[in-house]
Order: C-alpha cells, then sequence, then structure tokens
C-alpha cells in the first residue's frame, strides 16, 4: 500500500521554479504513484495566491500554476483538520500537521525549517525532499 504524504506549499511552488528534488517529488508523484498526496485546502489557497506576489509570479507561468493545483484537487485527497492546534514556530504552517494528523499521513514533506526542527508529529514523519524520494526508493 503507497504511503500518505502530505506535501508543503512550499515544496509545490519550488517544484515549478527549479529542477531540483521538489520537482522530482511532483514528477514521482505523477509519474509512479508511490505515495498518496493528502492536502488541507489552505494548500490550494496559498497556491492560489501566488500570482500575487510579485517574487514568485515573474518565476512561475500561470498557466503551469494552474495546472498544478487542478492536479492537486483531482488526484490528491483534500483532508480537511477540523481543529488547528499552535504547534509550529509558525503558525501557518500548522495546517500542515493538522492535516497529517487528521489523514494519518506518514509523511510530511517540507523545505521549512519550522517544520523540519520537529522531526515527527505523531505517528508522521516530517522530512524533506531528498530524504522522503530516498525513501521511496527504498522502501
Amino acid at each position: 500500500m503507497p504511503v500518505k504524504a502530505v506535501i508543503d506549499s512550499n515544496i509545490w511552488i519550488s517544484a515549478l521554479i527549479t529542477a531540483g528534488n521538489p520537482k522530482m517529488l511532483v514528477d514521482t508523484w505523477l509519474s509512479q504513484g508511490l505515495f498518496i498526496v493528502v492536502y488541507p485546502h489552505a494548500l490550494i489557497s496559498e497556491l492560489k495566491n501566488v500570482p500575487s506576489k510579485s517574487r514568485l509570479a515573474r518565476r512561475i507561468h500561470l498557466d503551469d500554476l494552474e495546472d498544478l493545483i487542478r492536479i492537486i484537487e483531482e488526484d490528491g485527497f483534500l483532508v480537511e483538520p477540523k481543529d488547528i492546534p499552535e504547534l509550529s514556530r509558525d503558525p501557518d504552517d500548522d495546517v500542515f500537521l493538522s492535516c497529517a494528523r487528521a489523514s494519518q499521513a506518514d509523511y510530511l514533506v517540507t523545505g521549512d525549517n519550522d517544520l523540519l526542527i520537529l522531526k515527527q508529529h505523531g505517528n508522521t514523519k516530517i522530512v524533506n525532499p531528498a530524504e522522503f524520494l530516498k525513501i521511496l526508493d527504498t522502501g
């Protein structure tokens, strides 16, 4: 059975900008289905807000962003946490931790140090994209 993973918004955005591990992670999900993506609605809201951030908007094609949002909504699983306790140094990250707990996700994949420093939340391991790709390769 494939593992469940919550993918933080910074990974999705990075996948649209660079050809590194975040892009490889998204490509692996789309082409091989080695894991199930679980996401909170806050992810979609954050992605839809990217064009209003000039620093990002200059680097991301709107069509690519819209395609990514559509794919996440069609192929991922929306899990909206009922309550979102304050758990992280950055309150904006708490929704991802709560989604991971509510969905019983195996992993939360992020590049955010405010989340990575936690290492684990309940049964969910918090890892960066390179670690997750290595886990998928050996798992």
